[in-house]
């Protein structure tokens, strides 16, 4: 069920038309996880995706993986998700569009002890350079530290003007990420929303999530 919406999506995409909501919302429905982004998510993430440019890195995969696989598909641009669950990634490969499949690098990467937090062990896998996007919803936010290691471990492979994502930000630890990687980065704030915040790397403001 969910690869027939995809490939609607796709077809979307395609004809650079705006996925209306219900399409959005009917492959969260379809997806069944209680955990997973909603709808508005997803329309602000294929939003940006079309306002950057160069390789997607995902941060934790989900439905998020096969929405940026199947834009991918269109767009011929590729996607690189970190997960540290072989569970996740088996079913994420079991509901992709065939022809999306070779647009995603899917990789199990185990979360390693990196000092003050733990994060990816990404010296052990192969990453692009110049990063465009970044979309991050992982790891698990009970994972020491959080999500913050993404700035520290790959600040040197974000283009400048890559945009980042992160979901959960309605949670204060997340907002307390937020304001660190725009001072590490540098970066600013330019979108907050109920869920989620991005950031614009290369760039310092004074915006800050109040």
């Amino acid at each position: 069920m969910i690869r027939k919406r995809l490939t609607w999506l796709a077809q979307r995409l395609r004809d650079d038309a705006v996925p209306p909501p219900w399409l959005l919302q009917s492959l969260v429905t379809c997806w069944m996880n209680q955990w997973s982004v909603d709808s508005n998510f997803l329309a602000g993430m294929l939003r940006w995706y079309g306002k950057t440019s160069g390789p997607v890195l995902e941060c934790g995969s989900g439905l998020t993986t096969l929405v940026l696989a199947t834009a991918a598909w269109t767009k011929a641009r590729p996607v690189i998700s970190l997960e540290d669950d072989a569970m996740w990634k088996a079913r994420i490969q079991a509901a992709l569009p065939r022809q999306a499949r070779s647009w995603l690098d899917c990789m199990v990467v185990r979360l390693v002890d990196h000092g003050d937090f733990d994060w990816y062990d990404v010296e052990a896998v192969n990453l692009p350079n110049r990063i465009g996007l970044v979309v991050c919803d992982g790891p698990k936010g009970t994972t020491r530290g959080g999500r913050y290691g993404l700035a520290p471990l790959m600040k040197d492979r974000l283009a400048p003007g890559c945009i980042v994502l992160l979901d959960d930000t309605s949670r204060e630890a997340e907002r307390a990420i937020i304001e660190q990687w725009c001072a590490e980065l540098p970066a600013r704030v330019v979108e907050v929303s109920e869920r989620y915040s991005a950031i614009e790397v290369g760039v310092t403001s004074p915006d800050a999530i109040k």
